[in-house]
């Protein structure tokens, strides 16, 4: 059986090539960042309730809000739980636009070492994401989200 978490899995791989392949995290694949975090959420939340993640309920490009929102959040380590919320910040979906504040703030020097924490926070947060997938009690609270009984 395919791996439910492979897109997540895929977008990480695509982070840590570019990463590795010039220390730095360019615009486009800073993005890529939020994207695999995005997906391990739905994808959590398809494998839990067996319906389509709710894309248009949430804010889009904000993994952090999500959790959050769906009350998974406590379940992360606390260094995902601030990792997340700190890619909401990064706007990485307007990271890719060079007129945006988040571009300026992405390409100060200052921002250099972002990228290694990048790299490191999509990974701790796609691997804690696949693996609440076996708490029961995560479930049952996606579940309970799916039906609106939060």
């Amino acid at each position: 059986m395919k791996n439910p978490f492979h897109e997540a899995h895929e977008a990480l791989a695509t982070v840590r090539r570019e990463f590795s392949q010039v220390a730095s995290l360019n615009a486009v694949t800073m993005f890529a960042a939020t994207h695999a975090c995005e997906t391990a959420v739905a994808t959590l939340w398809r494998e839990a309730t067996g319906s389509d993640f709710p894309y248009q309920t949430y804010p889009r490009h904000k993994p952090g809000h999500w959790v959050e929102t769906l009350a998974i959040k406590k379940y992360y380590s606390p260094d995902s739980q601030g990792f997340i919320q700190r890619l909401d910040s990064y706007a990485p979906d307007k990271v890719r636009y060079d007129t945006t504040q988040a571009f300026h703030e992405h390409t100060k020097p200052e921002s250099s070492g972002r990228g290694e924490e990048v790299v490191a926070g999509v990974e701790r947060f796609v691997q804690e994401t696949e693996q609440l997938l076996g708490k029961p009690e995560v479930v049952n609270q996606l579940r309970a989200s799916s039906k609106g009984k939060l």
